[in-house]
């Protein structure tokens, strides 16, 4: 069996199974390719018998390639342009880090709301540095060093104190 090529890759290199193999040792910082057939749960002979038939174990080396979170793409087509399918209408199952960020961003759009009016309140801008500042006493507030409310009216407050001297400068 003749190796796979590339399609439509500016590189004619052929993919093997021992240039697969080679690729699949960054994955998983192995130094031979007797830890990734390890990796891959098979013998060595396998390695053996797949070299001699021409043939890359691709019912092996997708799931592992997903299980620790690279692409097929990275291995089977590198350097080539590909097109995907619109996304479907109904989400499949997120990965778990996926998960986590978009509920890092509810925390954090759940913080702005609390902050927006302890802004206006206190006469600040509602620019970067007034807004990380908060942030960061909202969040603290949840490991426990203090209640949110005073947690973030302390810090509205000692962040008035410089647009209060300037108004008081500007009057005077």
């Amino acid at each position: 069996m003749k190796p796979v090529r590339y399609p439509y890759s500016a590189s004619s290199v052929p993919l093997g199974v021992t240039e697969c193999m080679h690729r699949l040792k960054s994955v998983i910082n192995a130094s031979t390719i007797k830890e990734v057939v390890h990796w891959l749960g098979v013998d060595y002979q396998h390695y053996k018998n797949w070299k001699h038939r021409g043939i890359i174990p691709y019912s092996l080396i997708v799931p592992k390639l997903l299980q620790v979170g690279y692409s097929v793409d990275w291995l089977f087509a590198p350097g080539v342009k590909l097109f995907y399918p619109p996304p479907l209408v109904s989400t499949p199952m997120q990965s778990p880090m996926v998960e986590e960020e978009q509920q890092q961003y509810r925390y954090y759009m759940k913080a702005i709301k609390k902050i927006e009016p302890l802004l206006e309140q206190n006469n600040l801008s509602n620019i970067e540095h007034n807004r990380r500042e908060l942030v960061g006493a909202y969040f603290h507030a949840f490991e426990g060093w203090m209640s949110l409310d005073s947690s973030l009216s302390y810090i509205a407050r000692a962040t008035a104190i410089e647009p209060v001297a300037r108004d008081l400068a500007m009057q005077g």
